[in-house]
């Protein structure tokens, strides 16, 4: 059942390399990178149609689709919004026999980071896209996770600029189209900073305003900083409730229900349940158990994203005055 209803609404969006893939229960992967100097797009994105649907697939409630890289594959990637750049593993880079434009490293705010290639990948396809001489950073990643259906990679949602990319959580489809949002309303389409890299989007809980980011990566609904936790209703003291394994580290993820409502944009949440975690300067985010009643768009030319309700799947109920 949606656990929102509409409300009055306000609230606008977007930033960096937030690295946190949570579980409740188990620990779970994600290879969010922080990478320097600020991941570049493709030289070229072309789309053979007007526009381009296709399945999302899902691993571990985390969007994965299916690309062609080079004319090879097709090999399982993660759609991340929360990615500054794109990321393979150093199997699949060198299975590929990519070419290595320098040295990097790959890691998460507050690790230590790890070593990685610049690679280029000369062609990506994506159905009816196509992304040419696409940047990205290899590395080890058999610490994350090994297996046939295991992701061999992640690939940022920034990397069509110009276009729409557009998440369908409810029908699991991925669309890409030409066009623009419309102005910002902050009731479906928010506007963020142009000195964010990732998208963020504002939330009002229970009275405080917080920034975090839209991030198709965490599967947990709504996280933020510990420090959060002192100032925010909440039934009872935040307690561990999983493990976030990063990149170059591991995170405690505590869990409280709050006291109170979550307002996105008209969207209203009654008291939900709350992640916290520790970590120096780190936003937090809204990731599936949120964004999977929403068909999400991103308008990176323009620093936009909206946020449109399934009505066909959820049953909203409108919230009176």
């Amino acid at each position: 059942m949606n656990p929102f209803n509409k409300g009055e609404g306000l609230m606008g969006i977007l930033q960096s390399g937030l690295l946190v893939a949570l579980s409740v229960v188990a620990v779970s992967d994600s290879e969010r990178s922080t990478i320097q100097p600020q991941a570049r797009p493709p030289a070229k994105v072309e789309l053979r149609q007007e526009e381009v649907s296709m399945p999302l697939l899902w691993f571990n409630k985390k969007p994965v689709i299916e690309l062609r890289i080079n004319g090879k594959g097709p090999f399982r990637f993660y759609l991340d919004t929360g990615a500054q750049g794109s990321v393979l593993g150093q199997d699949l880079a060198d299975e590929l026999k990519l070419p290595v434009d320098g040295e990097a490293r790959v890691g998460s705010p507050g690790g230590k980071g790890l070593p990685a290639k610049q690679v280029r990948l000369d062609n990506v396809e994506i159905g009816d896209a196509m992304l040419s001489a696409m940047p990205a950073l290899s590395f080890d990643r058999s610490a994350l996770g090994s297996g046939k259906d295991n992701p061999r990679g992640v690939l940022s949602a920034s990397v069509f600029p110009g276009y729409l990319v557009t998440l369908d959580y409810p029908q699991s489809r991925l669309v890409i189209r030409r066009g623009e949002l419309p102005p910002p309303d902050g009731v479906k389409v928010f506007a963020y900073d142009a000195k964010s890299p990732l998208p963020e989007i504002h939330l009002d809980i229970a009275g405080t305003p917080v920034t975090v980011h839209l991030d198709s990566g965490a599967p947990s609904g709504i996280t933020l900083p510990l420090v959060l936790a002192e100032r925010l209703p909440l039934a009872s003291k935040p307690v561990e409730v999983g493990r976030g394994k990063r990149v170059d580290q591991e995170v405690i993820i505590l869990g409280a229900k709050l006291k109170g409502q979550v307002k996105l944009g008209e969207y209203v949440l009654d008291n939900p349940d709350l992640r916290f975690q520790d970590i120096p300067n780190v936003k937090g985010q809204v990731g599936f158990d949120v964004l999977r009643h929403f068909a999400v768009t991103l308008d990176s030319k323009n620093r936009r994203l909206q946020l449109v309700e399934k009505k066909e799947k959820l049953a909203l109920r409108v919230q009176e005055g």
